[in-house]
């Protein structure tokens, strides 16, 4: 698979990193992962990095409106030598990934399969504000209860249009399924 890279049609110039791993068994308490994170109510969204740690307890954040999720990349080619991480996220202040319609899987010039989406028109201001509030700063995609990939905001995204590129088929096609909410 190839790294996933988030970009509008001049996304966040997001720089991700993302490998097929399991989870770090002992989760802590009050840790949301997976599928717990799922059924905590953690929507599916583009979520500010408060920090990242090798492990959950350093993750932490004494804040409330935070969580601390296991980033796995397993929807990239990350070496699967390196270890998983854990990221505390702010959870009072992100952007639902509410979409105008189902995401649409394509091929780029160099054959790599990218999913252009496009956010629900009340969810294009929030992403434009949420970029500004962010810029030069760290967010995490969350789908499922999982972070799928994190980025560096490079810039303020207008008009509420994204690309996930650079994902191996079978990693978009999950991507795809996940963003269209089956």
């Amino acid at each position: 698979m190839r790294v996933l890279g988030l970009m509008s049609l001049i996304w966040l110039g997001l720089v991700p990193a993302c490998a097929h791993r399991a989870a770090p068994a002992g989760t802590s308490a009050g840790l949301a992962t997976g599928a717990a994170a799922h059924d905590a109510g953690l929507a599916n969204g583009l979520y500010a990095v408060l920090r990242e740690s090798s492990t959950a307890d350093s993750a932490r954040v004494d804040a409330p409106g935070s969580a601390v999720l296991v980033y796995d990349r397993k929807y990239t080619d990350a070496d699967p030598a390196v270890p998983p991480t854990w990221v505390a996220l702010d959870t009072a202040r992100f952007v639902p990934l509410i979409l105008s319609g189902p995401p649409d899987a394509k091929k780029d010039g160099r054959g790599w399969t990218m999913l252009e989406v496009t956010l629900a028109s009340e969810q294009v201001r929030p992403l434009e504000e949420f970029t500004r509030a962010h810029l030069g700063g760290r967010v995490a995609i969350v789908l499922g209860g999982e972070v799928i990939s994190e980025h560096k905001v490079r810039a303020v995204v207008e008009g509420g249009k994204l690309q996930i590129t650079r994902c191996g088929d079978n990693a978009c096609d999950v991507l795809r399924v996940k963003l269209a909410g089956r």
